[in-house]
């Protein structure tokens, strides 16, 4: 990928978002930062791997998955373009990968060794508002995962879903940022039952959906969900 075009695409990316194109060149021109390119279903990291580098995605999708020593596997999310990986650990005093990223599709992911980024903040106060806002809002995000992986039935979970992304839109209609698939390993169940589980839910006629589109027809009845003994 030329430089023009990993400009591009890191004017996107939440670390250097606030920044102008120049800004950001300039930036990346102190560092040695490094690109490397990817084949399909090739493990970039193995949970357990140490980490002294933030990656980020320029282009194809990488999948973050907990792997069991008996072959299976549980997806946690999937990483697109502009996509952060490592930006939690690479700072922590136990500095290793805390699962598995496997790509899915031929992907190309430019890295940020530590001392590189360490200098950027101390040189470019908008990457240092930057950076902490991105492991803040990464923080929030892992204690609303945790919050919803804390309801025992897949019914709950789902519900929980549903109603933390009403209350974040406050519409009653509105897209899931996930697929079927990416959903289920985002809520930690098989894919079958989510399906399942749905599909009870619009007969109850407590929710409609149409692919990624979910429409809440009983707020009380979707509550509810929760507190059922």
């Amino acid at each position: 990928m030329k430089k023009e075009q990993i400009i591009e695409v890191l004017s996107e990316v939440s670390l250097f978002k606030t920044m102008t194109p120049d800004c950001i060149l300039l930036n990346i021109n102190k560092m040695n930062y490094l690109v490397k390119t990817y084949d399909k279903n090739e493990v970039i990291a193995r949970e357990g791997d140490d980490c002294n580098q933030i990656g980020i995605v320029l282009s194809g999708n990488l999948e973050l998955r907990k792997e069991f020593p008996a072959g299976h596997y549980m997806t946690l999310t999937y990483l697109e373009s502009g996509h952060i990986f490592g930006e939690i650990i690479v700072f922590s005093n136990v500095s290793k990968y805390p699962a598995t990223l496997i790509t899915t599709i031929k992907t190309e992911v430019l890295y940020i060794h530590r001392q590189d980024i360490l200098q950027l903040m101390e040189g470019c106060e908008s990457i240092l508002k930057n950076f902490v806002s991105v492991i803040s809002n990464k923080v929030v995000m892992l204690n609303k995962k945790t919050s919803i992986l804390s309801f025992k039935t897949i019914e709950e979970k789902v519900a929980s879903y549903i109603l933390e992304e009403y209350k974040a839109r406050k519409q009653m209609t509105f897209n899931i940022p996930l697929s079927r698939k990416e959903l289920a390993g985002y809520l930690n169940v098989p894919r079958p039952s989510l399906s399942r589980t749905m599909g009870k839910m619009k007969t109850e006629g407590i929710i409609d959906f149409y692919q990624n589109t979910v429409k809440i027809l009983d707020l009380q009845a979707l509550e509810d969900c929760l507190f059922k003994i």
